[in-house]
């Protein structure tokens, strides 16, 4: 009897064909737009005129997909072949509009549809971070307030700036607005950087929000206060000419020449930590 039962999509085999051929889909997964039987899929928001400070998160969804390339299938720690488990597709971009941040959030909702109706869970790729106001939309509308669990430096719970109340800054504080968010269930990780004052994350605290700034995050403390010290004697004997001081910041200097900055800088995560400690947390 023939089998009826939906095709479990997964990549090309790496094995079989290299990893540099073919179109630069994620993780080499077929391009659908047909979820029958699809656990997850990929999806591009290549919106990026939001930010408030430097645009090119648009090529984003495209840079991530041509680095997924060299992604592989098995995770060793868990012992899990992850399309053993899932059946997944890149079912491509949604088509925003560059500079009309309400039209691309309309976009967003309607174009995140059909992933939604088909009972897969959406993966996006962005974009500047003011797309996660329109996944949301899509996202509560079926499922009601949901959690969030946000790796960011900044809590995006401004305001508004220069009057405009729909940006990359703002979107979070839209969302708990208009309830799209379970503040209950909603946690910002990695919390770091310059402020305007106090109000920034106390404003955000009063929403609701549980922040887990870095230096939270990258605790014990203890630990990090004696890398710090390695590193002033480091610099100290140093600038005495008794030995070398600088290949940490030589690193970080270097990472961020080859790195493309986005949206709005912030120095003081976790790897610029490390960097700071010579190479330990």
């Amino acid at each position: 009897m023939k089998d009826l039962s939906p095709a479990r999509h997964r990549p090309v085999d790496a094995m079989k064909s290299p990893r540099f051929t073919g179109i630069g889909t994620f993780m080499r997964l077929p391009h659908l737009r047909d979820l029958t039987g699809v656990d997850a899929a990929v999806v591009g928001i290549p919106f990026d005129t939001g930010v408030t400070y430097r645009v090119g998160g648009r090529f984003g969804p495209a840079a991530v997909r041509e680095a997924s390339r060299l992604l592989r299938p098995y995770h060793p720690e868990h012992g899990i072949e992850i399309f053993d488990q899932l059946s997944v597709v890149d079912f491509g971009d949604l088509a925003v509009v560059p500079g009309n941040i309400q039209a691309s959030y309309a976009a967003t909702v309607e174009g995140m549809g059909p992933i939604l109706d088909a009972g897969a869970v959406p993966l996006a790729i962005g974009g500047d971070h003011g797309i996660t106001l329109g996944e949301l939309r899509a996202v509560a509308a079926r499922y009601g307030p949901v959690g969030l669990i946000d790796f960011d430096s900044h809590t995006d719970t401004w305001e508004d700036y220069w009057g405009e109340r729909y940006t990359h800054g703002t979107w979070c504080k839209r969302a708990i607005e208009e309830g799209l968010i379970d503040v209950g269930r909603a946690v910002q990780i990695g919390i770091r950087g310059g402020l305007y004052g106090p109000q920034d994350r106390a404003g955000a605290s009063s929403l609701g929000l549980r922040l887990i700034p870095t230096e939270e995050l990258l605790r014990p403390r203890a630990r990090y206060e004696r890398c710090l010290q390695r590193r002033r004697r480091a610099c100290r004997a140093a600038s005495a000419g008794r030995t070398r001081c600088g290949s940490a910041t030589r690193s970080a200097s270097h990472r961020r020449a080859r790195a493309r900055m986005l949206g709005t800088d912030a120095p003081g995560g976790a790897s610029w930590r490390r960097k700071r400690c010579g190479g330990r947390a």
